[in-house]
């Protein structure tokens, strides 16, 4: 009986808390079922798709935006505020996996879009002028001029003219590379066969050169195989 009462006092003046079991939610990184074919097709997969969501709301942004600087109707600027914290929601967990490897280039592109989708509204601020009036078009010109000066900085600092793939055959001095979408390179998923300037097997993780098109606009291409990637 002594040992029971000790037992019950203990628990009362010494309570132990259960240790509760925390299952971690396994993060899902797939395409909903009805957009596989289509990234299939395109030899494309889940960071593309976290990509095409992130262009489509900068997209929708930049278009509520001007919606809103036109009409100055209060619903585009509740779109606005929307779109712009879930593109940071999207751009802090979702696109951080996506492209961990190249992660503070994808994030300064959303926060370059965001800030210019906003900046936008500056121009609500000018008072109506004739289109003649050269101090009318002072704000505009400036705003021009600093996403130019922007771009170019960013593309100075983060744009590169090669990508990373991974070979899947080799045919003579041809090799069949697999590419992801790579924003720093502007150069589209796909599988492309360009020539080869070292000796690679199949499943490995190569450099790749690409030739990039006037201001991006095109795209870049990817040419040839300059080396494996280090590890």
């Amino acid at each position: 009986m002594r040992k029971f009462f000790r037992k019950v006092g203990e628990a009362v003046l010494y309570p132990r808390l259960p240790r509760l079991r925390l299952r971690k939610r396994t993060r899902k990184e797939e395409i909903p079922g009805f957009l596989k074919n289509f990234f299939e097709k395109r030899h494309a997969g889940w960071p593309e798709y976290v990509m095409l969501k992130l262009q489509l709301s900068l997209i929708l942004l930049f278009l509520f935006s001007v919606l809103y600087l036109l009409l100055f109707h209060a619903p585009f600027l509740f779109f606005m505020i929307f779109l712009t914290l879930y593109l940071l929601h999207l751009s802090l967990t979702q696109l951080k996996r996506a492209f961990w490897e190249d992660y503070p280039a994808y994030l300064s592109f959303t926060l370059l879009g965001l800030s210019f989708a906003w900046l936008l509204l500056l121009l609500r601020l000018l008072p109506p002028r004739p289109l003649t009036d050269s101090s009318s078009l002072f704000l505009p010109s400036g705003l021009i001029l600093l996403f130019l000066l922007s771009y170019s900085l960013y593309r100075w600092k983060y744009g590169r003219d090669f990508t990373y793939g991974r070979v899947e055959g080799v045919r003579g001095r041809k090799v069949l590379v697999r590419v992801g979408y790579d924003l720093r390179s502007n150069v589209k998923p796909g599988l492309y066969l360009v020539e080869s300037l070292v000796s690679v097997k199949k499943g490995e993780r190569v450099k790749v050169g690409v030739e990039r098109g006037l201001f991006g606009m095109r795209g870049s291409v990817p040419m040839v195989v300059m080396g494996r990637k280090r590890a």
